[in-house]
């Protein structure tokens, strides 16, 4: 038996879950990348494709708990047109825009990376997915 992609189909798209390709951090508490978090991300862009199908403008953010997660980790997530954002071990009234500017200066290799504001930064992030008109990317950044 093959390991095939789990698709699914929903009215004029078509949709690959396994296909979506995502930047994801090294959580800090616990040395590894977040299965937790990559699977909620992959379900967020998933909901945002199906969702943009009918409504091309679909957004919506908010706060959830990464049940996989061994420290139960608050997640903040923000899903527009551009993709999936999201923030592990923050604050649930954490600011996103100053987490995406986090994330930007980390992404840019900047070695005097700094929290813009008193928030602090998460523990790990993960942003897709990395197609079309996804996040931007530095050249060279590790993928999974």
């Amino acid at each position: 038996m093959t390991d095939q992609p789990e698709s699914h189909s929903f009215g004029r798209a078509d949709f690959d879950v396994k296909d979506f390709t995502f930047l994801c951090t090294t959580c800090r508490r616990s040395g590894e990348e977040c299965a937790a978090a990559l699977d909620t991300a992959r379900a967020l862009a998933m909901t945002g494709a199906i969702a943009r199908s009918a409504a091309p403008d679909f957004g919506m953010s908010g706060v959830t708990f990464l049940g996989g997660c061994d420290a139960q980790c608050a997640a903040l997530f923000v899903l527009s047109r551009r993709g999936v954002e999201l923030y592990c071990g923050v604050a649930p009234d954490a600011d996103p825009a100053v987490l995406a500017a986090f994330a930007a200066s980390f992404l840019s290799c900047d070695p005097h990376v700094v929290s813009a504001s008193r928030t602090p930064p998460p523990l790990a992030f993960v942003l897709g997915p990395i197609i079309g008109n996804g996040p931007t990317v530095p050249p060279g950044t590790p993928v999974c």
